[in-house]
């Protein structure tokens, strides 16, 4: 009996077993972390694509003074990206601030949104692990967070017109060279920006709601860009002004003279062979309003409005436009405003000044560029229903940023984290 149990005491061949049965739940626990592990990371990766897709999205309407659109947008964004999970961004996770130094800090000047995407306990919408809950973890929180830089690029061209063929018309050999802006046309019509044979365009970026009838021969930098979104009209809220003291000199000949705002031209008003400049305020012009015969006109913090359904204006060859617009109060910032209820066409000839600042704005009316006018004023804009550029006329703004006032922006974005 000794023998025996001495040989059994010495034989270890079912040791393994034991030692491989009280392993196994050490094993299967062991490759359970892992794939939970696992799992963590492919949803902390995945949070990191809503948070991307969320900012972008967040960018695309964001405003200054009403960032509520901006953040329900990527709220929205990151609901349909986040495979039925809830509640994966919320208010406190679309966060406004500076970028700067690879460093995001909340407010201070905006120039950047941060989004951060999560499941988190305090939120109800944890991760559930499979096998770790065996080690006493239960749920797991994850995050990720993206941010993008906002970067406003001026708006040189917006033509509102939302239907028409041909509402920016570019005729043969005709050029916009605005290599920092942007021109935008909102027509949804398939021919909503002809471009001519031969012509030239030159800007940051050219897009258009609907398509667009090209010539072969054109030059376009870059390629435009079609199914653009609509972009709001920026002046859509603004009231128009009002004088009704009748009363503003209806011609002006062969003379040089100063013009006060003080009483309305409901008349007309005729500048021909004249220099007049004109002091700061409105002018209510309620008729044509007409340059001839070489005439200029210049003067700062001005607006010229032209009232009525009927009003024009009309620029002869070799006259000169030089004005600047207010830069405080309702008016800044527009220097040529043509009726909401107008719907006749104005003619260009002249040329504008290099030192002309302000919007021209006709959001019911088409603006013409006749044949061989130049316009090279980097802070001209237009802001109108319809656009042609005739044959060889030219839009120049080469430097859009140089302290534009008038500076309409359209908000372009991109990742930095």
């Amino acid at each position: 009996m000794t023998f025996r149990l001495s040989r059994f005491g010495s034989d270890r061949s079912g040791n393994i077993a034991i030692l491989f049965a009280l392993m196994m739940p050490l094993s299967l626990g062991m490759l359970g972390l892992v794939i939970d592990v696992g799992i963590a990371r492919g949803q902390k990766n995945h949070m990191l694509s809503i948070a991307e897709a969320s900012a972008l999205a967040a960018s695309m309407d964001y405003r200054d003074d009403d960032r509520g659109a901006a953040r329900e947008r990527a709220k929205t964004y990151a609901t349909f990206n986040s495979n039925n999970v809830s509640n994966v961004v919320t208010d406190s996770e679309v966060e406004f601030g500076e970028w700067v130094n690879r460093t995001f800090t909340p407010n201070g000047r905006i120039n950047a949104i941060r989004v951060t995407a999560s499941r988190t306990t305090d939120k109800s919408n944890a991760i559930r692990p499979i096998f770790s809950s065996f080690f006493g973890m239960s749920v797991w929180d994850v995050s990720s967070s993206a941010v993008v830089l906002l970067e406003p690029d001026p708006v040189c061209i917006l033509v509102l017109n939302p239907r028409r063929g041909d509402a920016f018309d570019i005729d043969p050999q005709a050029q916009i060279i605005s290599p920092d802006c942007i021109v935008h046309v909102n027509s949804t019509d398939r021919g909503a920006l002809e471009i001519g044979y031969r012509a030239i365009v030159h800007v940051k970026s050219l897009s258009v709601v609907g398509g667009i009838d090209q010539r072969g021969s054109a030059s376009v930098q870059p390629h435009p860009v079609t199914g653009a979104q609509p972009m709001a009209d920026p002046y859509a809220a603004l009231a128009p002004p009002v004088n009704n003291r009748c009363g503003g000199t209806k011609r002006i000949k062969r003379t040089n003279t100063v013009l006060s705002p003080d009483l309305a031209f409901c008349g007309g008003l005729e500048i021909d062979a004249s220099q007049v400049t004109l002091q700061p305020g409105v002018y209510v012009i309620k008729d044509r309003f007409t340059l001839k015969n070489g005439a200029s006109i210049s003067g700062d913090g001005v607006l010229i409005y032209l009232e009525g359904k009927g009003t024009d204006f009309f620029f002869h060859s070799r006259t000169s436009f030089n004005l600047k617009a207010a830069t405080t109060g309702p008016y800044a910032g527009v220097v040529l405003w043509s009726d909401r209820r107008n719907t006749r066409d104005h003619d260009i000839y002249s040329k504008f000044g290099a030192h002309a600042e302000g919007t021209i704005y006709t959001p019911s009316s088409q603006v013409e560029f006749e044949n061989d006018v130049v316009w090279e004023a980097d802070c001209i804009r237009l802001v109108v229903d319809r656009l042609e550029l005739d044959n060889r006329s030219k839009y120049a703004s080469t430097n859009t940023k140089k302290n534009c006032r008038n500076n309409i922006f359209s908000t372009s974005s991109r990742l930095v984290r």
